[in-house]
């Protein structure tokens, strides 16, 4: 994308400290509220690296993309004006996986974007979860059928299994799919209109 010019600023982050608490991307997403940063939307691509899980089901066309619906740190107003309007599956963290998935059909039609309607699998998080907690859309793409033995392993064998996160257990043309995905979705968004500024609800007081 360096070959390219876009309206917005297009940045690719790796964030330190993922599995010891989120502390890279909390850092980076509350500085970014501080600052008044205009964040458009954050993708997470983690455990994205295979199309094999462990029981044995190979799945190359589909990625999961989790979408978070009411803001879990919402107000108690914005809870009453949810309820009244019917605005549950609405949030801007699932408009954003449903741009994701117009984006892919267009530019990737080999692949499938399978919107998880959760922040997140149970009870996991990633680094798009402080941007979530800062009202910035985020959401998480991680491969289909997960292999456990793959993930938050200390590379060893035991019993006969080779445990660890190792490039023999990586499908690199998906995980080059997934890259297009992320690369067709951050092109448009940069090039595409910036969301309304300034606007206020007049009229409607859900609280009586």
């Amino acid at each position: 994308m360096a070959t390219h010019e876009f309206d917005a600023t297009v940045k690719f982050v790796t964030f330190a400290g993922e599995e010891q608490g989120l502390f890279g991307s909390t850092f980076f997403a509350n500085q970014a509220k501080l600052a008044g940063l205009n964040i458009a939307g954050m993708f997470s691509n983690d455990i994205i690296g295979s199309s094999l899980g462990q029981s044995g089901e190979r799945d190359t066309r589909d990625v999961r993309l989790f979408a978070e619906g009411p803001p879990s740190n919402e107000t108690a107003q914005e809870t009453a004006l949810r309820q009244t309007m019917g605005s549950e599956n609405d949030s801007p963290a699932r408009q954003l996986a449903r741009f994701v998935q117009e984006q892919a059909d267009r530019a990737v039609p080999e692949m499938n974007v399978w919107i998880i309607y959760r922040r997140d699998r149970f009870p996991r998080s990633s680094d798009h979860v402080p941007f979530l907690n800062n009202r910035y859309p985020a959401d998480r793409f991680t491969e289909p059928n997960e292999d456990f033995r793959h993930e938050h392993q200390d590379v060893r064998v035991e019993n006969g299994v080779q445990l660890g996160d190792l490039p023999q257990f990586l499908d690199y043309n998906y995980i080059a799919h997934v890259a297009q995905i992320n690369g067709a979705t951050l092109a448009a968004l940069a090039n595409g209109p910036a969301a309304p500024s300034g606007v206020e609800g007049r009229g409607l007081d859900p609280l009586g």
